[in-house]
């Protein structure tokens, strides 16, 4: 109590030591307050104001903002578990590979080893069954069917590797180039099969079968001007999916090796008649000479040159038959010799036959008798200024 007395204490000096308050002006007398005026009216006394509550103002931010969360949490989930497990975007991966050169990023989206595996595979296979004689590349004609055979578990290891590692470097190269719209069978197989070829075209056809797609599209080829059909083989990896195979390889073989030949086709019959308008063979001309079983025969002919260019030299054979249109035999008349336009050059060549052995003598008797009748198959003409006309082999 002594605190609060002090400070009453305090209060009261400062207020010249009474308890009294007060003022600078004096009080008005009650005489003084007027009565003449009217009292003042409540308005509010007759008609009270009333007052409505008001609602709590929603914030329409909240839903908004969880909106946009679920929408953006949808997005992310869309992306991962649907967008990166289409074939589309396994083929922006390859294509970025390609682009960057990023191996890394090409092994995750194609399958390098089964897919070479199985190219090779279907490769052989295909070789094996079709006849590739008179090729640019036909390997089996000079080895032979058997021996090939024998040699393709050997060679396919080697195969294999080899591919991967052209595949491999077909991305990460900066110089490496191919014509995406040209396709060969002159080409190595990775020039065949590599997804380079065909990244920028668009698929026609999507098929999932479980975690497999079968993605189909069309490659424009100008060589042959037609459209070829390509089947790949992804499968779903878990995160994406993963190029693995072609599936109609073996198809596609079948489809550019027969519009090689019809290529082919075209081709030599213009060059055919183009020879044909350029050398000219006479009739031919024979005798022979008897020594006991043996007879040679000599047979003569002349090669007219009817062009404008002067001919260095040339391959063609003329082809026997008999009076049925049965070939008898080939003989060849190429030469490297000059003959000069509008010229002439006279040729021989010379046949044996063996009349002991059946075979001969049937031929020379047929010879003998029907040795006028002759077709000419021409397989090239030179020409002194390095132009020429010649027969073309498929894939050259």
């Amino acid at each position: 109590m002594g605190d609060i007395d002090e400070s009453t204490d305090a209060i009261r000096s400062n207020t010249g030591g009474t308890d009294e308050m007060t003022s600078s002006e004096p009080l008005l007398d009650s005489e003084e307050i007027p009565h003449d005026k009217p009292p003042q009216r409540n308005p509010w006394a007759d008609d009270p104001p009333t007052f409505t509550p008001q609602k709590p103002r929603r914030n329409i931010w909240k839903p908004l903002a969880i909106a946009l969360a679920l929408l953006v949490a949808a997005s992310g989930g869309w992306y991962m578990f649907v967008f990166v497990k289409t074939p589309g975007y396994a083929f922006k991966q390859i294509k970025k590979a390609y682009d960057t050169h990023d191996v890394e990023l090409f092994n995750q989206y194609v399958d390098a080893d089964a897919f070479c595996q199985q190219t090779v595979d279907d490769y052989l296979t295909w070789v094996d069954q079709n006849d590739l004689a008179g090729t640019a590349t036909d390997l089996w004609s000079e080895l032979g069917k058997t021996i090939a055979q024998s040699m393709i578990q050997t060679m396919k290891p080697q195969m294999v590797a080899d591919m991967k590692k052209n595949l491999l470097n077909s991305v990460e190269d900066t110089d490496a180039t191919f014509a995406s719209s040209t396709f060969s069978l002159k080409n190595d197989i990775v020039s065949l099969a590599n997804p380079k070829c065909f990244i920028n075209e668009t698929p026609i056809a999507a098929v999932k079968s479980g975690k497999v797609t079968t993605l189909t599209f069309t490659a424009y080829d100008s060589r042959y001007s037609q459209n070829l059909k390509i089947d790949l083989l992804l499968r779903d990896t878990g995160r994406h999916l993963q190029v693995v195979r072609m599936a109609n390889f073996a198809e596609w073989l079948n489809s550019i090796n027969k519009a090689e030949q019809a290529l082919v086709d075209l081709r030599n019959q213009q060059e055919k008649t183009n020879m044909e308008n350029t050398i000219d063979v006479a009739t031919c001309q024979w005798e022979w000479n008897s020594w006991a079983s043996y007879i040679d025969m000599t047979i003569s002919t002349s090669i007219k040159n009817l062009g404008s260019k002067s001919i260095d030299k040339y391959g063609l054979t003329l082809t026997f038959s008999d009076s049925s249109g049965k070939k008898i035999t080939d003989v060849d008349f190429g030469r490297n010799s000059l003959i000069k336009a509008k010229s002439s050059l006279a040729v021989t060549s010379d046949l044996s036959f063996n009349l002991n052995d059946s075979d001969d003598k049937k031929v020379f008797d047929s010879m003998k008798k029907d040795g006028n009748t002759f077709t000419v198959n021409y397989s090239y003409i030179h020409f002194t200024d390095a132009t020429e006309y010649k027969l073309h082999k498929k894939f050259e």
